[in-house]
């Protein structure tokens, strides 16, 4: 039974769905972010072979920003909660890589590419500084890595409002 959250919680992934346009159903979004403990519908997701996949790309990302000698922040590293007034959002990008004041957020897909993948790069870039004290004086760039060379990269800095 789906319980009421206390303070409504926006998980990146599901809101960088709406602004792309993938999603439509605004309810859907404002059910996931009032309410917790709801049962998912069976999938035939094979959650397995995605953890293959997922963790080989963010092996081959990690190798690559560390032979360029970026230290590399991966996943559970990275989560940020930022609470606003009306509702938190949360997310966990695969990796940060720094160097120096560079910084970028690589975001790794094993699917094909999607308009919301790049809108999912622009939230961290968004949220990050704001949410994380260690990563505010650093200009965040953005990419997101699918299993062949394509790259989509979002605009090189975040141009909205604080």
């Amino acid at each position: 039974m789906p319980r009421p959250r206390q303070h409504p919680y926006i998980w990146t992934t599901w809101l960088a769905k709406l602004l792309a346009g993938e999603a439509h159903c605004q309810w859907a979004g404002w059910f996931r972010a009032h309410y917790q403990d709801w049962a998912r519908p069976p999938s035939d997701f094979d959650s397995a072979q995605w953890m293959l996949d997922h963790t080989a790309l963010l092996n081959r990302e990690t190798e690559s920003r560390e032979s360029l000698g970026y230290t590399v922040y991966v996943e559970n590293q990275n989560s940020f909660r930022l609470r606003g007034r009306y509702a938190t959002l949360a997310g966990k990008p695969d990796l940060i890589a720094v160097k120096n004041a560079d910084a970028v957020f690589i975001d790794a897909k094993t699917g094909r590419p999607s308009p919301h993948h790049a809108v999912h790069v622009m939230l961290y870039q968004y949220a990050i500084p704001k949410a994380r004290k260690h990563h505010r004086d650093l200009k965040f760039r953005g990419h997101v890595a699918y299993p062949s060379p394509t790259w989509v990269s979002p605009p090189q800095e975040w141009t909205g409002t604080s």
